[in-house]
């Protein structure tokens, strides 16, 4: 039976009973693969540098990337590295000043607003 024939006995339109061979309804029909990742297990020195350099240098030096060096460090509750430089903490003469100083009285607005 043609297509025109099966449209008139089902009423459904020539195209409706095409097959479908768009590149994309192909693609969906295909299962997609799977690779399964194998992973390198963490040795005990390598468990021992997590948070004490940036995740980026200890990847470098043990063959992983920053994701999976990030990944475990925060797996196992580690804190990451931060550089003395990078974050400094405040001392008590500035925790004593906090507060202290008067606010400057508001600025008058100036302009068509």
């Amino acid at each position: 039976m043609t297509c025109r024939r099966a449209a008139r006995a089902s009423m459904l339109h020539p195209v409706e009973l095409r097959p479908k061979s768009h590149p994309a309804l192909r693609m969906e029909r295909q299962k997609p693969m799977i690779i399964p990742v194998q992973q390198k297990p963490w040795a005990p020195d390598e468990l021992k540098l997590l948070g004490t350099k940036p995740d980026d240098v200890i990847g470098k030096e043990t063959g992983r990337s920053f994701w999976a060096v990030r990944t475990r460090r925060r797996i196992s509750g580690i804190p990451r590295y931060v550089d003395d430089g990078e974050f400094r903490s405040w001392t008590p003469e500035q925790d004593q000043l906090l507060g202290t100083c008067a606010l400057r009285a508001r600025p008058q607005r100036s302009g068509g607003f």
